[in-house]
């Protein structure tokens, strides 16, 4: 671990046995450095640097530390982070679904919650994919994309209410990606070709000193 350079590392697995460890455990490691903080809000924007790719590292990470992200309640974070209205909505949905009609009737609202958490099949998630057109006011009612946008949100009566139990938004940006070519390198026997890909900040991003164009 190297705390200043915003560097950590987790426990040592130490209660697993040797081919249970070999099999599963991987390592892991995401820099991170503070940019800059927001008293008003009590948020801090942070750059992330991961150094491996694991399946959500960045977010794990950032919650073993304390400080998860706004708005990605799966791994800690306020859900409606600064936004009063939609946390009351959200809460709202949650009351509704936990006793809506249709084939949850009767469960308890975690029942109902957890049942609509189970993983997508690949049928699901063909048809999210093939059909993600962005939406159009005139030609399709908002009910209708999020059941085509949402695979959870469809799996309900009224996936509006479904979509509000769920983040708005994680506050999770990617800023930037770096590709190299190493096969088209080697063809015209040169160094590595880096193609460099950087987006712009998110509103969330932009604090008082902060340039975001």
């Amino acid at each position: 671990a190297e705390p200043i350079r915003g560097v950590c590392e987790s426990g040592t697995f130490g209660d697993l046995d040797d081919a249970t460890y070999l099999k599963t455990v991987k390592p892991c490691q995401t820099s991170f450095a503070v940019v800059e903080y927001d008293p008003e809000s009590d948020s801090t924007l942070v750059m992330c640097r991961p150094e491996t790719g694991r399946t959500h590292q960045i977010r794990l990470h950032l919650q073993h530390l304390g400080h998860p992200i706004a708005n990605d309640p799966n791994y800690g974070g306020d859900m409606f982070f600064e936004n009063d209205a939609g946390r009351l909505a959200c809460e709202q949905a949650k009351q509704k679904l936990g006793g809506h009609d249709g084939d949850d009737k009767g469960k308890s609202q975690k029942d109902v919650l957890l049942n609509s958490d189970s993983p997508a099949t690949q049928e699901e998630v063909h048809r999210a994919t093939t059909d993600s057109k962005p939406w159009d006011e005139a030609k399709e009612t908002l009910n209708a994309y999020i059941e085509r946008t949402c695979i959870w949100c469809a799996r309900h009566n009224n996936p509006i209410l479904e979509y509000l139990v769920r983040s708005p938004g994680i506050w999770l940006h990617a800023l930037q990606y770096t590709i190299t070519n190493q096969a088209a390198s080697k063809d015209k026997g040169e160094g590595s070709e880096e193609h460099k890909f950087r987006t712009p900040l998110p509103e969330w991003a932009c604090f008082n000193k902060l340039d975001c164009r």
